[in-house]
Formats: structure tokens, sequence, C-alpha cells
């Protein structure tokens, strides 16, 4: 480590705790935040393979950390080879401000990561911020983690160092206290002091947005199981619970919805599911998939979480696409095709390749559930609406569901996940969902 980098950490101050129960946090699709890469007017197959991309590296990313093949990087056959150079390639982001005076950013959301990172000044080898990178020197709520307390990996001159390596990419800073602000969703603030977070000195090979001083997004927030995350650190506030509802996938251009923990992580309803959720990567026990009310019968075994971690069926708001092991992708692209033939409506042709099921509009959206995703002891229904990426004036659709190489994971990505609320609590390794219309919110 840098001594002169070590250096610029004497001196500062330290935060202090509050009682709050609960938080909430604003969580936002990528797409609206990061212009660069999703820039307006884009079209529908541009829109399709830069998902599909973002998709495949964090299928890499989930495989370096769960276990699996091809888990350092490189595509498969049945994934396209990323061209968009990001490594945290999730598609949900979380709007916060960091220290005081506050530095408003936007953080990628990470439930495959535990420590939540920030960007900090002076940092080396990093890559550019729109609004420059954390200034901590001037926040008067930072302080340092000190040797022997909790959160402190590696000890070095009166500081706590942390290393993550993320495939080829590793940042490396100090650990550090720090007050978090989040918007709730009246458009008060919650800040939150002491919430132990790393300030990032080198980000080698890591780049958060497609590039550029544009780039709005200056680290994560990890939402893993381990210690470091905000779930557990705070979990006096959090319990180990949270809950977020997404909107339709293209409900507005300003929607955003909100990330709750703790008091404020609740789900309502006669009709709530409860379904087990195994530790710690939010994995699911899925049995079967439906379309049109026809089963497939595609053999469970596909998506089996494997003793060495490598395989299973996630849940991950961070992938927009959901992701199924080939045969199981063509069991369902089989199916989606029979169910449209039998209605004499046949999909167009992919002119080239890198584009899913796709289908020329209008169509009649069927009622009640297109897919059905069957699970041990209960099962999840995804309209017509969730399953089709639309083009720009509705002249096309595509599926927003793409295949994985063995041994995956197979993933529920957040277009299936819209228009139900989710709670996951920790401590009780379930995971409850219900009907709800996410009204997209655009205070």
């Amino acid at each position: 480590m840098n001594r002169i980098i070590i250096y610029l950490f004497y001196s500062l101050l330290c935060a202090s705790t509050n009682g709050i129960h609960g938080f909430r946090v604003k969580l936002l699709r990528r797409d609206l935040v990061d212009t660069r890469l999703f820039p307006k007017n884009i079209t529908l197959e541009e829109r399709y393979k830069r998902f599909a991309e973002l998709s495949d590296a964090r299928i890499l990313q989930l495989r370096s950390i769960t276990g699996g093949k091809n888990a350092s990087g490189g595509s498969t056959p049945d994934m396209v080879k990323p061209q968009v150079h990001v490594f945290f390639s999730n598609v949900a982001v979380v709007q916060v401000a960091v220290g005081i005076p506050p530095y408003h950013t936007y953080l990628i959301l990470d439930s495959g990561s535990d420590l939540t990172w920030v960007q900090c000044v002076g940092c080396h080898n990093c890559f550019p911020i729109k609004n420059g990178p954390f200034n901590y020197k001037q926040s008067s709520t930072f302080d340092t983690v000190k040797p022997g307390e909790r959160f402190c990996e590696l000890a070095e001159q009166n500081l706590c160092i942390y290393i993550r390596k993320y495939g080829a990419s590793e940042c490396i800073g100090i650990l550090g206290y720090e007050t978090f602000t989040f918007t709730s969703d009246d458009g008060s603030t919650e800040s939150h002091p002491n919430v132990v977070f790393g300030c990032a000195l080198e980000t080698e090979n890591i780049a958060l947005g497609e590039g550029g001083e544009e780039n709005p997004i200056s680290g994560i927030m990890g939402l893993g199981m381990g210690d470091q995350s905000i779930l557990k650190q705070q979990s006096g506030l959090t319990k180990g619970r949270f809950s977020y509802c997404l909107p339709p996938w293209f409900a507005g251009s300003d929607a955003h919805s909100f990330l709750s923990f703790g008091d404020d992580a609740q789900i309502a309803g006669t009709d709530v599911i409860v379904v087990p959720l195994v530790l710690p990567h939010y994995h699911l026990h899925l049995l079967d998939i439906s379309i049109g009310g026809q089963r497939l019968g595609i053999d469970p075994k596909l998506f089996e979480l494997k003793p060495d971690g490598s395989g299973g069926f996630l849940i991950d708001s961070g992938t927009g696409f959901s992701r199924l092991i080939t045969p199981a992708y063509d069991a369902v692209k089989n199916g989606v095709v029979r169910h449209f033939q039998q209605l004499g409506i046949q999909p167009v042709p992919e002119p080239t390749g890198q584009v899913g099921l796709c289908y020329a509009l209008p169509i009649q959206a069927p009622l009640g559930a297109f897919m059905t995703f069957h699970m041990v002891g209960a099962d999840l229904d995804v309209g017509f609406g969730s399953v089709f990426m639309y083009a720009e004036g509705k002249t096309e659709m595509c599926m927003g569901i793409l295949p994985v190489a063995a041994p995956g994971p197979n993933l529920l990505g957040a277009m299936q996940q819209a228009n139900y609320r989710f709670l996951y609590d920790t401590v009780a390794s379930t995971l409850s969902y219900t009907r709800e219309i996410c009204v997209p919110t655009t205070s």
C-alpha cells in the first residue's frame, strides 16, 4: 500500500449512532441514470443487446462469487461476448449522499457483494466520475476504522485496509466510518452515522459506467450476507430484512421505487406466499416452468444448487433479464413459440443472431399469468408484459429471457419481478412475496 495514500487518512473525525429501526433507499433502474450507456432514442435491438451484455457480465461476476466454470472471465458459447467493459453490470442503482457536507451520488446495488465502497479523492488507476470522487478530507463525519475494531481485516500503520478481487479486477482502499443519507418516499432524508464502508484508493480494471466524464456511479452498495454488508453491520436497523417492489420495466423515464430495511420492510395481504431462501446468495428451489398454463416438464436438476456452490436459481434484482441454463431456456423458447403458433403468429427473423425471440406487434396480450415459475410449495406467476421487452412505439417485442451455459447460475431477473412485493428475511431464511401494483414514483 502506498505510504503517501495511507498518510492522507490521519486526523479525521468519528460519527455517532442513532436509534432508527428501519430506513428506505431510493432505487432506480440503471438505464434511467447512465445516459451514456443507454442514450435516448436507442432502438429496441440496441437496448436489448446492451441489457444482454450487462447480463452476461453479471453472470461472470456471480460465478466468481458462487463458483462454477469460466468464473474468472470469458464468454461461454451461449453468451454474447460483453462489449460493454463494465464488471459491475447490475441494472439496479441506489441514490445516496455520503458525508457532511453531502456527496450526492449513485451506487450500484449488488446482492453478491458485502462491502459498500465509494471511490475517494486521491484514487489511483481509477474510473472517471461525473462529479468527481468523494472527498473524505472535507467531510466532518469521516473517521477511519482502527486496528482491532470489529470490521478490520488487514492492519497497516494504524489503518484498516481492504482488498476486494472481482474476477480479474481489484479494489483496494481504507475502511472508514461515514454518515450515509437516503431519500425516503415522502421526499424527506434519513441520515445514518457510523456506516462502515470502503474508501477506494485503487480500482484497477473496474469501470462502473460506460466510461468518460458523464459516468454518475461512484461505487457499490453491498447487500450480501457478510458482516460488512449494510444488512449485517446495521442489523439493529435492518433486522436482517429488506423489501422492494419494482415497477413494470418500461413504466416511464422518471420511474423509481424504494428499497426498504428493517421495520420499513413490510408485506401485507391475505395472499402472501412464503418460500425457503437458500443463503448466502438468495437461491430459490425451482422445479419447473409453465407457458400459458402448460407445464414444460423441465428436468429440475437443471436448477439445483451444486455442492461447490455453482448452479442453482437465484433471485437477483441486479440482473435485467432472467437467465436459464440452455436446455431449460430451449424448453421455454419452444413453449412460447408453440403458444403463439396456435394463434397463427410466427416469430420475426433474428438478423444479427444476438437478439432473442421476437414478435411483431400488435399482439393481443393474454390475461393472467403467461409464465409460471413452479417452486417448492408455491408458484410465481409472471404476466405477459413482464416477459417481453417492447420497442419504442410498440412495433415489436422481444422475450426478456436469455440462455446461459452450464453451470449457470439460473437467474430470476428484475424484469420478471415487476409488480410484486418481495420481502427477504435473512434471519428466517425466507422470501415472502405478493402481487402489488408497483406504481412508479415520479416525485
